[in-house]
């Protein structure tokens, strides 16, 4: 059987969508978009779409997991923050970085229920962003540094190996993996990797983790006019019938 490719949103984002996160213990897919500072939480089971906008003068949010309380935590601007979806409530649980004009961008959470993520410098300089893990009891620590657009963070099934995303120098990192203590150790390999559209983020979601979903980018971050490809771009999509299946995503611990 074919697999299929359907628009779940269009438009689901004014700028850049990012960082799809599926939530098991809902069923809904949660994702951002980004220079708006909205977190967006979608229902496949009625189609809703409800949005929380995080104020507070940062601008933007970059990624969000769940947090085993109910709650959710975000990167938004310089600081790792918990969001009560119902009360509004946002409480910084720490900041990186300070005193630079580094953001946090992309994060997912390890085995553990630890949250990594990375930084970007807000002109793209190259070299300026680090990458970094809270961990479950609320300290933070920097892991490695040096990088330009921190990106897309993943592990092998048996959690030795951590992958890592440097998107504007198009790398791809592998790491020995400490899952016990949280510590990346020697770097073990470096991939190029080509140039794509607009495709920001994927996730698996669904009942049964076999459903496909796509963040794309409607609007660049640094170019006011950035020319638009095709109608499509900055919409929600989900591709199904691939034959196969992820595994559940991790949540914040702490």
């Amino acid at each position: 059987m074919p697999y299929k490719v359907e628009t779940v949103l269009k438009d689901a984002v004014s700028t850049i969508g990012e960082a799809p996160h599926w939530d098991d213990a809902t069923q809904t897919l949660l994702y951002v978009d980004i220079l708006k500072g909205d977190i967006h939480r979608y229902d496949p089971a009625n189609g809703k779409v409800d949005v929380l906008h995080l104020d507070g003068g940062v601008g933007f949010v970059n990624f969000v997991v769940p947090r085993k309380n109910g709650a959710l935590v975000a990167g938004s601007g310089q600081a790792f923050v918990s969001v009560d979806w119902e009360t509004k409530t946002v409480t910084k649980l720490a900041e990186v970085d300070p005193g630079t004009n580094n953001k946090l961008n992309d994060g997912k959470c390890d085995a553990r229920g630890r949250v990594w993520a990375g930084t970007l410098d807000g002109q793209l300089t190259p070299h300026k962003g680090n990458l970094y893990c809270l961990d479950i009891d609320g300290s933070v620590s920097k892991q490695d540094e040096n990088f330009t657009t921190s990106n897309g963070m993943a592990w092998s099934p048996d959690n030795n190996t951590m992958y890592f995303i440097d998107t504007s120098p198009r790398e791809v990192y592998a790491y020995d993996y400490d899952i016990e203590k949280g510590k990346i150790c020697k770097m073990l390999q470096k991939v190029d990797i080509p140039d794509a559209k607009r495709i920001t983020s994927v996730c698996w979601g669904g009942k049964n983790l076999d459903e496909l979903y796509l963040t794309t980018l409607k609007m660049h971050p640094t170019r006011a006019a950035f020319p638009v490809i095709d109608s499509l771009d900055g919409s929600l999509f989900r591709v199904t019938g691939l034959g196969v299946h992820g595994l559940p995503a991790e949540v914040y611990r702490g």
